[in-house]
């Protein structure tokens, strides 16, 4: 019986994608999956008798048994290893989710300020549609890129710069504004590494 697509990622996972006879990654060498004890042997499609192996080394062990049987620390240790990985993954997507709220809180917050200028009314949540819910994802955008101390100080010299206008406008002098600043500082920045290499 031949090993299904999920199982030979599952043990490849496992295995970290790395041959395990030589060492060799799925960057350097076609990987497969090899039964640890063939099944010409009577060796079953189990992930305990299987493991990742290089194509070089597979074509090289053949059906030959294994010198050494399967050692269960090594699937203990393992199984530990992925459990570890799968608990890290859990709080990366947490940390994710959280950044993603306070941005949305923040934006929201900015959306409020900018609409204070302007007589909007206030937002309770996102904008679903309109020009403001296309300058909230932009906010959401410059945010990734600035501080919202910063925005708020560009959205209030756009506005006592541009005393007329469309909305668009506004936001559009906005980010031009903090590009700009972004600039300034990367140059900066260059400059001073240019002056400690030199």
């Amino acid at each position: 019986m031949a090993v299904s697509k999920t199982l030979r990622y599952a043990v490849m996972e496992r295995d970290g994608f790395t041959c395990q006879y030589c060492g060799v990654s799925a960057l350097a060498a076609e990987l497969q999956v090899d039964h640890v004890m063939p099944v010409s042997c009577g060796g079953q499609d189990t992930p305990e008798n299987l493991l990742t192996a290089c194509k070089e080394c597979n074509a090289g062990k053949s059906s030959s048994l294994p010198r050494k049987p399967l050692d269960n620390r090594d699937l203990s240790r393992q199984a530990v290893e992925l459990e570890e990985r799968a608990a890290l993954l859990a709080r990366i997507r947490a940390a994710g989710r959280a950044i993603g709220e306070d941005l949305h809180g923040e934006a929201l917050d900015l959306l409020n300020f900018w609409g204070s200028l302007h007589s909007w009314a206030i937002e309770r949540e996102k904008p679903r549609h309109g020009e403001r819910a296309v300058w909230f994802a932009c906010l959401r955008r410059l945010l990734t890129l600035h501080t919202a101390d910063e925005i708020e100080e560009a959205i209030l010299l756009a506005h006592f710069r541009l005393k007329t206008g469309e909305h668009e406008d506004y936001a559009k002098y906005t980010q031009g504004i903090l590009r700009r600043k972004r600039i300034e500082i990367e140059r900066e920045e260059a400059a001073r590494e240019k002056a400690q290499a030199g």
